[in-house]
């Protein structure tokens, strides 16, 4: 019992004894309620609050906080509130005030309540997805998609991975890695007591599990992943070769002349060059005859830091390409670092390579090129300088950025585009049509004059790394 009645004794005038009610009264200055942190709507908080015994009383919440509550005006009872989010990380404490009040509405009484919220551990509810695993000379490294941070819970601090020699091996060798963005790693040996040698084998498959970690705790598992480490191929031979001259030609589909070189010769699986004469440097323009490319397959690759967003396979070729014209006097001039426009670069898709990105070395980084497109058997994108160029493997999966862009290709007529190559195709998202790919992050859509009709969806905001939106002469 929160509060009592007060009744004062008055005698009549015919010597009988009236009790006369006081105003209610609550019996305490103060009094505690404790709630669960993420108690849904409606939920009681505790007791009621409430002065016993007296009948048509009303009870409302009063002080800076009470619009965090709900209170039952007839009974006292206190209970959460719809569109309140109860997140003991965000806000421990409530202070407010019940005030209670007879018909008289006169001389109303309060108690202070303190609602405490529990704290209730809460790890990440899903572990990570989208897993790829590269094989490498008795080793496996591990790629994998990161886990977003989930309103309510602590923010994810890392992941946790363990390793098991086929398929009903002992767990071992947990890895803690630091870090939602931190979605690679590598091992190289099974510590377990009962194997003598502790490094991988090639030839043997190995499983691989991970989970997600924040301060409440660690998810669930992920189902187990599979690698078969194998040796290194040898190192390819350094081939060098040139292409045969190939003179300008205007494109009876478009106003731009510009010569298309293959590169099959150097390749052996097709690929192809494409330079506007726009491209050449103003001063040998009218004195250009053809272009022709220099192409070596090295040896001796850049290292791909981590979290790059991608990787080389072993048995991808990595291109060293020139592009040079060839002058009315015989000269040959290189003009890869020197180019007006850009210029479309094609190279042949290495087998079982399912998430194919064309990447170049430019500036001491590989980078992924923008506006990627599939053409047969070969992967199309354009430069703006010529260095080293390859067709790495996507080692991130991005399904919330994908259905963003699949929601805004259904709501704007994606069928009826302009352009609308690779949407929606299972290609890595950098090669659907005017999407840019930087690190694993869509940064870029450069959709202007595509025939875009509706109106632009929600899920667009899912997109937090966007930094250009170019959508202008369509229909929006």
């Amino acid at each position: 019992m929160i509060g009592i009645p007060d009744f004062l004794i008055f005698v009549d005038h015919f010597g009988k004894t009236v009790p006369v009610r006081r105003a209610p009264v609550f019996a305490d200055d103060r009094t505690n309620r404790t709630l669960d942190e993420n108690t849904l709507p409606g939920e009681k908080v505790g007791d009621p609050i409430a002065v016993v015994g007296l009948d048509s009383l009303t009870y409302r919440l009063s002080g800076a906080q009470a619009d965090s509550f709900a209170i039952d005006a007839s009974t006292g009872q206190i209970r959460t509130r719809e569109g309140v989010r109860y997140d003991y990380e965000r806000q421990k404490t409530y202070l407010m005030y019940v005030v209670v009040r007879d018909q008289s509405d006169s001389d109303p009484d309060s108690i202070v309540v303190i609602i405490t919220l529990n704290d209730v551990k809460e790890p990440p509810s899903l572990p990570p997805s989208s897993f790829l695993v590269i094989p490498d000379d008795r080793s496996l490294s591990v790629h994998y998609a990161q886990v977003h941070d989930e309103p309510g819970r602590p923010p994810v601090r890392g992941y946790h991975a363990e390793l098991r020699k086929g398929e009903d091996g002992e767990w071992g060798n947990r890895k803690t890695i630091y870090g939602r963005n931190n979605t690679s790693f590598y091992y190289h040996k099974l510590d377990v007591p009962r194997y003598q040698n502790p490094y991988l084998i090639n030839g043997q498959l190995y499983q691989v599990r991970v989970r997600s970690w924040n301060t409440d705790g660690a998810s669930a598992w992920s189902e187990p992943v599979s690698g078969t480490p194998k040796p290194r191929p040898p190192k390819p031979q350094v081939v060098y070769s040139v292409t045969a001259p190939i003179a300008f030609q205007d494109d009876p589909s478009d106003t731009e002349t510009s010569a298309a070189i293959s590169i099959s010769g150097s390749t052996g699986q097709g690929g192809m060059v494409v330079v506007p004469k726009a491209a050449l440097p103003d001063n040998i323009q009218d004195i250009a005859e053809a272009v022709f490319v220099e192409i070596a397959q090295i040896a001796n690759v850049p290292e791909v830091p981590p979290n790059t967003g991608f990787t080389i396979l072993d048995h991808s070729p990595v291109y060293d390409i020139v592009v040079k014209a060839r002058l009315a006097s015989g000269e040959d001039v290189d003009i890869g670092d020197t180019l007006g426009a850009s210029v479309e670069i094609c190279l042949p898709v290495p087998e079982n390579n399912s998430r194919a990105v064309l990447v170049h070395y430019e500036g001491g980084t590989w980078r992924r090129l923008s506006s990627q497109r599939i053409e047969g058997n070969t992967i199309c994108g354009f430069v703006d300088n010529f260095s080293l160029f390859a067709v790495g493997a996507s080692t991130v999966s991005i399904p919330a950025q994908r259905e963003a862009l699949v929601a805004l290709y259904n709501a704007t007529g994606g069928p009826n585009w302009t352009n609308n190559t690779n949407w929606l195709t299972d290609n890595d998202i950098s090669t659907w049509y005017g999407v840019t790919v930087f690190n694993g992050q869509v940064t870029a859509l450069y959709l202007g004059r595509n025939n875009l009709m509706g109106e632009i969806p929600a899920e667009l905001s899912n997109l937090t790394n966007l930094e250009v939106l170019y959508l202008r002469s369509n229909q929006l």
